[in-house]
């Protein structure tokens, strides 16, 4: 079966303006326990994320984790 894929894009000025989209396999159905990770997306302030999934079955998203690190100056 063919996979299915989502996407992410993000807002860095409240939404107006949204990067190009990046995508990521979801795997097949009945693959369980996918995890997905987006890295290097850069420096910003009050960011907004929005996400797209190419799949018509049903998706439940379990948890959202973000990672932030500090730039020491």
């Amino acid at each position: 079966m063919a996979d299915h894929t989502i996407r992410m894009s993000y807002s860095d000025d409240g939404q107006p303006n949204w990067s190009e989209w990046d995508e990521a396999s979801i795997g097949e159905t009945g693959q369980y326990g996918l995890r997905i990770e987006w890295t290097r997306l850069g420096r910003s302030r009050q960011r907004v994320y929005r996400f797209e999934c190419s799949s018509p079955r049903r998706r439940d998203v379990l948890a959202v984790v973000g990672v932030f690190q500090g730039v020491n100056r």
